[in-house]
């Protein structure tokens, strides 16, 4: 029942933040939309911070479940990049918040978010690096 409520919870902060920004995300509009009660509110996160910072990790679970996959079934890093991206871009579309929670509302989050969203992108960066370095200009 914990876990059901926490992804009542998670779908709630993503659609309120879709609607209103990280600025709007409040824990009583969370918890108005997730049909959940304010103590189980608290007993799943400690605040809006941590219970955005949960909804963006996955949200970058989801969007890397379906990139990931892409990726590796390709050869050449330039097909890598381009199915990963591909797939990347259309997961995203597909949810209202899921593109943009990670990629712009982050930005406005605390400063947990922040280390978790460069931590993310440097593993991004890393992985495109790695490609890139076998690949031979001309």
């Amino acid at each position: 029942m914990r876990e059901v409520q926490r992804g009542r919870l998670l779908a709630a902060a993503v659609e309120v933040v879709a609607e209103s920004g990280y600025a709007g995300m409040s824990m009583a509009r969370v918890t108005g939309r997730a049909g959940v009660s304010r103590g189980t509110f608290y007993e799943l996160f400690e605040d809006r911070e941590d219970c955005f910072l949960a909804a963006f990790d996955d949200s970058i679970i989801r969007i890397a479940s379906v990139a990931a996959p892409a990726y590796e079934g390709e050869q050449r890093w330039e097909e890598r990049v381009r199915a990963g991206l591909t797939s990347m871009l259309e997961c995203i579309g597909g949810g209202p918040g899921l593109g943009s929670l990670p990629v712009v509302e982050a930005l406005s989050a605390g400063p947990r978010v922040l280390d978790r969203r460069a931590q993310w992108l440097a593993r991004l960066t890393s992985i495109i690096e790695r490609g890139s370095s076998v690949v031979k200009p001309g």
